[in-house]
C-alpha cells in the first residue's frame, strides 16, 4: 500500500492545520466568538457575518512596511459592511513572547507578539488615509510619535508599494476600513482568561494617536485573544492539531497551572 503524510510544524503548521478545520466545516463565526475581548464585551456583528475571508501570510512589506501578519481575516456582514480582523499566532505564552515597549525597537522587536500588533495598527491607520493608487504609506506625524517613543529604526514612514499586494487589499475591500471596525488578535499558549487581564503596561500592543497619546482604554474593545486550550475546548479538532502544536510546547494544549 502506497502512503502519503503531510508533517505540519511550528507556527505556521498550527495556523495551516486550524484554519483548514475551521474552513473545512464552516466553524469561522464560531471562533470569531470565541475570541475573550479586553474589555469583556462581545460583538454583535459576529452573528451576522455571510462570507468570511481567510488571508494568509500575505507580506505587508516585511523590513521597511508592516510586517507579514499570520491571518487576515475579511468578514462581511448582511448589509454589506466589512469588518477586519488581524491574528498574530505564537507557540509561547503571550509575556514570553512579548518585548518591552521600554526598551525600544530593538532588534526582533517587530517579530514579538506587541510589536506585530502594533504594526497591524499602524498599517489599519495609514489605510485610512490611504489616497494613492500606488502606495499605501503611514502619515509623518504617526511616524514621529512612534519614532519618538520607541526609537523606530525606519528613516521614513512606513510604507507598502508592491502592486500585487494592493490589488489583493483593493480586490477584499480594505479601501473602505475604517479603525471603528478592525480587531487584533493574540493566538497564544496562555490559559484562561488570557494575557490582557492582568498584563506588565509594558508588554501590551503600543497604539498610539497622532498626539502621542497611548489609546489603550479605547482600543481595548478592538484587542483580542484566544488560546490553544480554549481553541480545543470549543472545536472538534482531529488529532493532527494536537500532533502540530505538541511537537512546540511543553504540555498540550496549554500550560499547566
Amino acid at each position: 500500500m502506497f502512503l502519503e503524510k503531510i508533517v505540519r510544524y511550528g507556527e505556521r503548521g498550527v495556523v495551516d492545520t486550524l484554519i483548514h478545520f475551521l474552513v473545512e466545516n464552516f466553524e469561522s463565526k464560531k471562533f470569531l466568538q470565541s475570541i475573550r475581548w479586553a474589555d469583556g464585551s462581545s460583538k454583535d456583528w459576529i452573528t451576522s457575518i455571510e462570507s468570511v475571508s481567510w488571508i494568509l501570510e500575505v507580506s505587508l512589506n516585511r523590513r521597511s512596511g508592516f510586517g507579514d501578519p499570520d491571518i487576515m481575516m475579511v468578514c462581511e456582514t448582511q448589509d454589506r459592511t466589512p469588518y477586519f480582523v488581524f491574528i498574530e499566532a505564537k507557540v509561547d505564552t503571550y509575556e514570553k513572547a512579548a518585548s518591552p515597549n521600554s526598551k525600544g525597537m530593538v532588534e526582533g522587536y517587530n517579530s514579538k507578539i506587541n510589536g506585530q500588533l502594533s504594526l497591524k495598527y499602524r498599517f489599519c491607520k495609514a489605510i485610512e488615509g490611504w489616497t494613492e493608487e500606488q502606495s499605501i504609506q503611514e502619515s509623518e506625524i504617526l511616524f514621529q510619535q512612534y519614532k519618538d517613543r520607541i526609537g523606530e529604526n525606519n528613516r521614513r514612514p512606513r510604507r507598502l508599494v508592491k502592486k500585487q499586494v494592493l490589488n489583493l487589499l483593493e480586490k477584499h475591500r480594505f479601501q473602505e476600513l475604517d479603525l471603528d471596525r478592525c480587531f487584533f488578535v493574540a493566538m497564544t499558549w496562555d490559559r484562561e482568561p488570557g494575557p490582557f487581564v492582568d498584563l506588565n503596561e509594558d508588554l501590551r500592543p503600543l497604539f498610539l494617536s497622532e498626539s502621542g497619546e497611548e489609546l489603550h482604554s479605547y482600543m481595548k474593545a478592538h484587542l483580542g485573544w484566544i488560546g490553544y486550550g480554549v481553541i480545543h475546548k470549543t472545536f472538534e479538532l482531529d488529532k493532527s492539531f494536537k500532533e502540530t502544536l505538541s511537537t512546540m510546547v511543553e504540555t498540550y494544549p496549554e500550560p499547566l497551572e
